[in-house]
């Protein structure tokens, strides 16, 4: 595999433009050298990977000294192969800066990691690599040997010193990283890519993911603090969701996070992390939190007693891995069955009374994800749960009944 694949997303299309806005009044020698400052810009790139590909131990310098050894090299190359073109200082800058961002020294998992369609990366302990674009999960061709996953492996622990006995998940720049370790399995490493982008709801309209009328719709629910479920597959989207959530909340409005590890850039939340807290530890987190009195909850972690906690009352917004609403619903009411010793119907019925909406989610291959179906949770005078669908994608459109809503 060519080292240069690493720099499929180092866009040095801003070096371009200047140059080529430049080139339109430049006179045709300059414009020659122009075009060959280019050329020299992707030299430099492939050149600059080989250097980090040949250093075992990347990982464990600090990133200052990382930059550090990239400037050294640069500058060098610059001084002794291309001493014939003159580079600006921001130019130079540039190019480190694009390149720093890329690279995680992880050796040729970076080639894969560096990709835009590829959300995650997965290494086992026999050297096998699996990428996976949101859709399937793909083994790649690229093999590490053990002595590279015992490098990587230990290179990655040192860097926390908090074991969670068979587990562990660390945020190394732009990634969250989980380590496996035994009883629970070989050992394994996913490398999991952090959204960039800030997701917000005029993000979601441009995106095509809802229209203005979705978003009118939530905008009212938001305001009113009502209580709202969004039930999704795996990367269906429920994170964006609640990220656009959380950046429409008024900064006036005291709110509080719950997540497994921070995804969600919301600074004006007050953030609770709940990875590695057993059962006794969340309750009394949750029974603490509740007396903070916060305008809105914002749970992220799909942890079901989290989900389902009656503590949170009003402004209360959590996710659910399911296929269907219906799926959600049941999901829940079994959790409910299993720990209150409740029938069905009083499960289902007190799930109608923390939700007054469900919303659900799948990936679309144009957008980031769909709204497929809106329902409100109501109760009927038996004291049953009823579903009443008002909003649905269908054939290309969303079909939205609003009219009786508040």
């Amino acid at each position: 595999m060519a080292l240069k694949d690493r720099f499929v997303n180092l866009d040095i299309e801003d070096l371009k433009s200047e140059e080529q806005d430049i080139a339109k009044t430049a006179t045709p020698q300059a414009q020659v050298e122009e075009a060959d400052l280019a050329h020299v810009i992707d030299e430099l790139a492939l050149t600059l990977s080989q250097k980090v590909a040949s250093i075992p131990v990347w990982f464990d310098y600090t990133e200052t000294e990382q930059k550090k050894l990239i400037s050294d090299f640069l500058i060098n190359k610059l001084e002794n192969d291309y001493s014939d073109i003159s580079f600006s200082k921001e130019e130079k800058e540039h190019i480190i800066s694009l390149f720093m961002n890329l690279v995680h020294g992880f050796g040729e998992l970076d080639c894969y990691i560096a990709k835009e369609d590829i959300k995650s990366v997965c290494v086992n302990s026999d050297g096998s690599v699996y990428s996976d674009n949101g859709i399937s999960l793909l083994r790649e061709e690229s093999v590490i040997t053990p002595a590279q996953f015992e490098k990587l492996y230990c290179g990655l622990t040192a860097k926390n010193n908090e074991f969670c006995r068979a587990l562990k998940q660390i945020r190394l720049n732009k990634l969250v990283i989980t380590i496996f370790a035994p009883p629970v399995c070989e050992k394994k490493i996913l490398f999991e890519k952090l959204k960039t982008d800030k997701v917000d709801f005029n993000f979601l309209i441009e995106d095509g993911s809802i229209n203005q009328e979705i978003y009118e719709f939530i905008r009212s629910l938001i305001s009113g603090k009502k209580n709202i479920l969004i039930a999704g597959a795996a990367s269906s989207g429920k994170t964006a969701l609640i990220s656009a959530v959380a950046a429409e909340i008024d900064k006036s409005q005291r709110c509080a996070m719950f997540e497994n590890y921070p995804i969600i850039n919301c600074g004006k939340f007050d953030k609770y992390s709940i990875k590695g807290l057993n059962e006794n530890e969340l309750a009394d987190l949750f029974s603490a939190v509740s007396k903070l009195r916060y305008d809105y909850i914002i749970n992220d972690t799909e942890y079901l007693p989290a989900v389902l906690n009656e503590l949170f009352k009003q402004g209360y917004y959590a996710d659910i891995e399911a296929e269907s609403i219906t799926q959600a619903i049941t999901k829940l009411a079994g959790h409910k069955v299993y720990n209150e010793k409740c029938t069905e119907k009083q499960a289902k019925a007190d799930i109608a009374t923390k939700f007054e909406y469900i919303f659900l989610l799948e990936k679309n291959n144009t957008s980031l994800f769909k709204i497929t179906s809106i329902a409100r949770l109501s109760l009927n005078k038996a004291g049953s749960l009823v579903l009443t669908e008002i909003s649905k994608f269908s054939n290309g459109n969303y079909i939205n009944n609003f009219s009786d809503e508040e």
